[in-house]
């Protein structure tokens, strides 16, 4: 993984030391060109649909400044409300993340294990 380390200058002054600062503003400024949220969530939906089932959806995009740049988005199971004709429960089962330039799912097989596990306990609860 890349490390990005940023120096800061502190101020070594008697009135520093006496009334230390809690905390300080940083602003980071990242020139990158990742595929639109949009795209990536439907290479997302796609790859549930094909891989994990056609009831999970993907919402709520996030970049994350990691190595590589990565696209995240909460997964939702949808099921038929029985009790409420026309409507449909929503859960939140987990996360998924997808490489940002390539569209590539981070970790695939453990995305796979946590959402069957997380959707396994949500039935066993129902039940």
């Amino acid at each position: 993984m890349h490390r990005t380390i940023l120096p800061l200058r502190t101020d070594s002054s008697q009135q520093q030391r006496v009334n230390p600062r809690e905390s300080v503003q940083v602003a980071v400024h990242i020139v990158a060109e990742v595929m639109a949220p949009e795209r990536a969530q439907r290479t997302a939906d796609v790859w549930l649909a094909m891989n994990a089932g056609h009831l999970l959806s993907v919402e709520n995009p996030e970049l994350l400044l990691d190595e590589p740049l990565q696209w995240r988005f909460d997964v939702y199971l949808t099921t038929p409300d029985l009790t409420n004709s026309g409507t449909v429960t929503r859960t939140l089962l987990g996360r998924l993340s997808v490489d940002a330039t390539t569209g590539a799912v981070i970790a695939p097989d453990a995305v796979i294990e946590e959402l069957t596990a997380r959707a396994t306990a949500r039935s066993l609860r129902a039940a």
